[in-house]
């Protein structure tokens, strides 16, 4: 690996682990050489795109404090027990450094939230893959992302989870 990649350091509650370890694991059923790293910083630079950061450019209009509805909700008083460090390119970094100023929160909380947001779109898209009438997209079904329990705030699907799960917040 190239010295100048930036190492970058995820404090996670243990929920938010067990959450990203589940939508990896469901991952590496098309993928088995998959880790976190790919994982937050494709979320990373979506997310950034979404939002209007590209590289060698900055969003036009500045987002209010607050105002990034992809920011986790963490409740007060928890401390994060989990962590992961992931390398990412140094010009991803720098779109991903750019994006997490621009909403406010630091790379590691916008890296988070992406996330969160990424599984959440792929287990949207996967729904598709179990009933399309073609076996070529049945094909790509991935029955993990469709048992991935997501954070409430990003589950496409609120209606399938009970809520008595006290991690499912």
């Amino acid at each position: 690996m190239a010295k100048n990649y930036e190492t970058v350091t995820i404090r996670m509650l243990t929920y938010e682990h067990d959450c990203f370890k589940s939508g990896v694991a469901a991952l590496k059923a098309h993928d088995p050489s998959l880790t976190y790293a790919p994982v937050f910083y494709t979320a990373g630079l979506e997310e950034a795109h979404r939002l209007g950061v590209y590289t060698g450019s900055q969003p036009s209009t500045p987002l209010k404090a607050g105002g990034w509805k992809n920011e986790p909700k963490r409740p007060e008083g928890i401390s994060t027990r989990e962590r992961v460090t992931i390398t990412v390119h140094p010009t991803h970094f720098d779109v991903i450094g750019t994006a997490a100023a621009y909403v406010h929160v630091s790379v590691p909380i916008f890296l988070i939230g992406s996330g969160f947001r990424y599984l959440a779109n792929l287990k949207l898209a996967n729904a598709r893959f179990e009933t399309a009438a073609l076996e070529a997209e049945r094909a790509r079904f991935n029955p993990g992302l469709k048992a991935l329990r997501l954070p409430r705030q990003y589950e496409p699907f609120p209606a399938d989870f009970d809520g008595s799960d006290p991690d499912w917040v």
